[in-house]
């Protein structure tokens, strides 16, 4: 691995409480084994069908992330591959969750995806639909809310990121005083090869980069 790609681990590593999640959609195991060995043990994957193959012939303890658009179909796949899914922002999707994890045994553990850059590209909740979300999951004991998740605004304008992660940030210290049952403010999921910096800054507690780390790979 090059220096560039160590610089970057060392940099996010220097925030306490920082979790790296390095996204591998675009590499295959030897790459991901080269990250293992600088210190990375979360992988980020937003395709099932392309996920599953490295999941099963990985034999490193990693811990997967589903960071892609969330169908109804792949469920059953996820629940059993992936320890947290970032991109929950539909009560229909949250209710085929809570059907499938509980036929499965098992628990669907995600966080709450937040846009506030209104852009036709991104998905996810504005900030004043969290709460009401939050509500409505309310009997769905096999979906446990982790945290929030977004994505900066696709802008090289560095203060209107700031604000954006500043305002999820925010939402997220609000949410952490409510109780709900099955839902814990843990993980604040903003920030990528772009904008991790700023987004370390705003309180991010969880990174998600991709070509910051393996375009540097050797």
């Amino acid at each position: 691995m090059s220096n560039t790609a160590r610089e970057l681990i060392a940099a996010v590593q220097a925030y306490p409480g920082v979790t790296l999640v390095a996204v591998s959609k675009a590499v295959g195991l030897p790459e991901i084994k080269l990250a293992y060995e600088m210190g990375i043990s979360n992988f980020g994957e937003n395709r099932v069908q392309d996920a599953l193959p490295k999941i099963e012939q990985c034999i490193l303890p990693l811990t997967w992330h589903f960071i892609g658009r969330v169908q109804t179909n792949k469920l059953r796949k996820i629940v059993g591959s992936f320890s947290l899914v970032h991109s929950l922002c539909s009560l229909r999707v949250a209710e085929e969750m809570s059907k499938v994890a509980q036929a499965e045994g098992k628990v669907f553990t995600c966080l709450i995806q937040v846009d506030t850059t209104d852009e036709e590209t991104k998905q996810g909740l504005r900030p004043d639909e969290v709460g009401p979300f939050i509500d409505s999951l309310a009997g769905m004991k096999a979906v446990a809310i982790k945290g929030l998740m977004t994505m900066g605004p696709n802008t090289a304008d560095k203060e209107m990121i700031r604000q954006s992660f500043r305002q999820v940030r925010q939402l997220y210290d609000e949410l952490s005083r409510e109780k709900w049952p099955a839902v814990e403010m843990r993980h604040l999921s903003m920030g990528m090869s772009s904008d991790y910096r700023l987004a370390l800054d705003a309180g991010s507690n969880m990174v998600r980069i991709g070509t910051a780390i393996f375009a540097n790979i050797k």
